[in-house]
């Protein structure tokens, strides 16, 4: 079993754009485009991309002052940073992968050499149990399909269906159970009582395999951060994007749809909305939304994510012996990790706050925290020079981090998911039907939505 487990329970469109008739370009209209794109995460911002390098006059608007959505570089002291967002790659990530050689951007493996504190136990007969236990996941989710997970022959049941209450029934063993509970958690931050059947399995079958949900999900991290995949996507595009550039409103008009940000009427012959569905919902649609999707955007369920990061002298765990890895059943996190540069030039400890921690003060969380690690791994931990938090649900234009699906929520919503509402298309990771979630699933949602709109604007 290893230590990881333990602890953790651009396609390139060069032929493209040559493909396109010159025709696909609008004449030059004042604040008008071909298509607007709103949100510059990386969904929007690979969206932009694809639509820009296909020859169509895009705007992209952002609300905030940055780009990357939520992948988001945290300065700390000595030019550190602090990932406080998504920030992992997989080796079976191919779009982002592929994206990344195009931008010269590089990857380093996740450091998980050492001894993980907490998480389960197991000993080899409950081992060969817990691999079962993954072959009958995987199996459920082979039947599920990727493209309308709501259309799943048994899709009514499952979804009425808890994971806690088909994992009961599923293994005698409670130490499989847990652990199978403790790696559902730092995937998904939910409380496998809380979480629909059929979305977990779509979400199995959307990675390729529960295994790569569990283990291989948190290989690779990026040199730099992850957001310089937006902020080198962004110096590409240029005045293409605006920032501080909310929108207040959408409607569309006739041939047209009339988008307005920073009381700036703005058209375009398409949009594209690029956002999580509970901060689309913010938008403010004069447009005629189906009450499918209304339902979907006001009732999508979000969980923070909220992460804490603490900045040592040096990764002084790793000389004990450690990871960096560890798992509470209690206390102020509820995991955590080494996020440390790659060259180990400082010491990052990571970890996703509990809510009551939330609470306190940013200096009592900071002390909650060292408190915590200097019973794990003694006084060096006392040696912090820097302490950031980010807490999602917080952010003025971000709900939330990841989205765990509760029961009955594909089935009576899911088919609005990413249907286009006459003129007005949908991107973001929660779109996706590979990797939904991650970052490769918010490149390959961008990619999927500016495709449907060429193809819409070619006709």
């Amino acid at each position: 079993m290893s230590s990881r487990r333990n602890f953790l329970k651009t396609t390139s469109v060069a032929g493209l754009g040559m493909a396109l008739m010159p025709s696909l370009i609008s004449a030059p209209k004042t604040n008008t485009w071909d298509v607007i794109v709103i949100g510059a995460g990386l969904s929007g911002l690979m969206a932009a991309r694809v639509l820009h390098q296909a020859n169509a006059k895009v705007l992209l608007l952002e609300a905030r002052d940055r780009v990357g959505g939520r992948t988001y570089n945290q300065e700390m002291t000595g030019g550190n940073i602090a990932e406080a967002g998504g920030q992992w790659i997989a080796p079976g990530q191919t779009e982002i992968r592929r994206l990344m050689r195009e931008l010269d951007i590089k990857s380093f493996p996740s450091f998980m050499a050492g001894r993980a504190i907490g998480g389960g136990s197991m000993n080899k007969p409950q081992e060969l149990a817990f691999a079962r236990l993954e072959s009958q996941i995987d199996e459920l989710a082979s039947v599920v399909p990727l493209e309308a997970p709501w259309l799943t022959p048994y899709a009514a049941e499952w979804d009425k269906m808890k994971v806690g209450k088909w994992l009961k029934k599923a293994t005698d063993s409670m130490a499989v159970r847990l652990e199978m509970t403790y790696g559902i958690a730092s995937f998904l931050s939910a409380d496998v009582n809380d979480l629909s059947m059929l979305y977990f399995l779509f979400y199995v079958k959307s990675a390729g395999g529960i295994h790569n949900l569990l283990e291989s999900a948190q290989d690779l991290r990026i040199r730099g951060g992850a957001q310089q995949i937006s902020q080198k996507m962004a110096t590409q595009l240029g005045e293409v994007i605006r920032l501080k550039a909310p929108v207040t409103s959408i409607k569309i008009e006739n041939d047209e749809v009339l988008v307005t940000a920073n009381e700036k009427p703005l058209r375009a012959k398409r949009i594209i909305v690029a956002m999580m569905p509970k901060d689309a919902h913010k938008l403010g649609f004069d447009a005629p939304l189906p009450q499918q999707r209304q339902d979907l955007m006001a009732n999508w369920p979000t969980a923070s994510g909220a992460k804490c990061s603490l900045l040592y002298p040096r990764p002084f765990w790793r000389s004990q012996g450690y990871s960096g890895d560890v798992f509470l059943a209690s206390g102020p996190f509820s995991m955590g990790f080494d996020n440390s540069p790659s060259d180990a030039s400082s010491g990052i400890f990571t970890c996703f706050a509990n809510k009551k921690l939330l609470t306190l003060s940013k200096e009592d969380q900071q002390k909650s925290i060292i408190k915590e690690l200097k019973r794990l791994w003694g006084p060096e931990a006392d040696n912090v020079l820097d302490y950031v938090v980010m807490d999602w649900a917080k952010e003025s234009y971000t709900s939330g981090c990841v989205s765990p699906l509760g029961p009955g929520f594909l089935t009576a919503y899911g088919p609005a998911l990413r249907t286009p509402v006459e003129r007005i298309h949908w991107a973001g990771t929660e779109t996706a039907t590979v990797w939904n979630g991650y970052m490769e699933g918010a490149i390959r949602a961008g990619k999927r939505a500016a495709d449907e709109v060429i193809a819409k604007i070619r006709q």
